[in-house]
């Protein structure tokens, strides 16, 4: 595929298909996600990024040579000892407390999947674990408040951290330096991420959402390149900036949406490159886009229903940018900020109220007197004289 600025979604029309059909991030993410966890005895059937690098040197040879699931004290009693399970463990609906009886514990060959587990307070017991060989779920534990036991962990592919409504902190994975996926989602508690502290890569995935009291993105600070990997943070309703992701620099995809308090994007200042989306839609706080100056490739920029958005400066004048759509901006006035972008494929401007049509032709004109040759939707912008000249989105009937 060719990797030029837009050449993902090569034309305005395209990327109409796919927004007016109402596709989620989720399903975008869906057409790449690598689903692994219960779909198989050790996994998905998928590659595993960090598989290769699996050492069964330092798992020990109490070995148990198969998959196993736990749903009681008893069973978990079972596993004392036992330091290399050859396939996936399982702790689901419970009523443990803690994971004492896995002190033994060095190495999980597939999944390791701790679900709906009410009572457990904490991951203690897994100290000696060490290496995961795909992933990781911890998901729907009432009571779980810290992911301490994990301090020794150092390998695994993915880790989904999802609806622990107790759950206060991350620290215990201060030992991950690379993961294919992360995906930290609907844990009420949370207000930061640190204890990802050592976190300098996801190559695949990193997802932030719903977390209703998470403030800040500390705990990302070590993140510098996802040159594969698309990152989304969204509804996250007290989440006013991107403080921690000051270090990061390249994103395949970069979707910040619904965070109704987000108001800066403070902690980009080192991002010079999106190669595909760059989504900012729905943030009801966001006025501006300062923070962005460091970037100097983009390829689709979309700027949909921020109702707050007065301002497009920001942008570096020499950003090459393969597209910009700009859709119900309702506090909107002025293309100012925007009058020095070349966008390679196309524009769209749809239903800005405020933006007056007579610019957004005198734009495309000044393109075009120039030979550029993009696609153009101009339509149901501020009405004046220039309503006769606008450019029909053949979507907007």
């Amino acid at each position: 595929m060719d990797s030029k600025p837009g050449s993902e979604f090569p034309t305005t029309k395209t990327r109409s298909v796919i927004l007016r059909l109402g596709v989620s991030i989720a399903a975008v993410f869906a057409f790449t996600r690598c689903f692994s966890f219960g779909s198989g005895p050790s996994g998905g059937g998928c590659g595993y990024q960090h598989q290769d690098d699996f050492n069964e040197e330092i798992c020990g040879d109490n070995i148990v040579d198969d998959s196993l699931t736990v749903t009681n004290q008893e069973e978990l009693a079972q596993l004392s000892g036992i330091t290399f399970i050859d396939g996936s463990l399982v702790i689901e609906n419970s009523s443990l407390t803690n994971l004492d009886d896995l002190d033994d514990l060095i190495c999980v060959r597939g999944t390791l999947s701790i679900t709906d587990n009410a009572e457990l307070t904490s991951v203690g017991g897994l100290e000696n674990l060490e290496q995961v060989g795909r992933g990781v779920l911890i998901e729907n534990n009432d009571s779980l408040i810290t992911l301490d036991g994990f301090y020794n962990l150092y390998l695994v592919d993915e880790i989904i951290i999802e609806e622990n409504d107790a759950l206060e902190s991350l620290q215990g994975l201060s030992g991950l330096t690379s993961l294919s996926e992360l995906l930290i989602r609907s844990n009420n508690e949370l207000e930061t991420l640190e204890g990802l502290a050592g976190l300098n890569s996801v190559e695949s995935r990193l997802e932030i959402r719903g977390n209703g009291a998470l403030v800040s993105l500390a705990g990302l600070e070590e993140l510098s390149i996802m040159p594969a990997g698309d990152l989304s943070i969204s509804d996250n309703p007290e989440l006013t900036a991107l403080a921690g992701l000051e270090n990061l620099e390249e994103v395949q995809r970069l979707f910040i949406t619904d965070n109704e308090s987000f108001a800066s994007f403070d902690g980009l200042d080192s991002l010079m490159t999106v190669t595909y989306n760059f989504w900012v839609h729905r943030n009801e706080s966001l006025t501006s886009l300062d923070g962005l100056s460091s970037l100097d490739s983009i390829g689709t920029l979309s700027l949909w229903d921020n109702p707050t958005l007065n301002s497009l400066a920001g942008l570096s004048e020499n950003l090459e940018l393969g597209a910009w759509d700009l859709e119900r901006n309702l506090s909107l006035a002025s293309l100012e900020g925007f009058e020095a972008l070349v966008p390679e494929t196309g524009f769209t401007a749809y239903r800005n109220l405020l933006v007056p049509t007579c610019d957004l032709v005198a734009y495309r004109d000044a393109l075009q007197s120039d030979g550029w040759e993009g696609e153009v939707c101009i339509s149901e912008n501020l009405e004046d004289e220039c309503d006769d000249d606008e450019s029909d989105c053949w979507w907007a009937n």
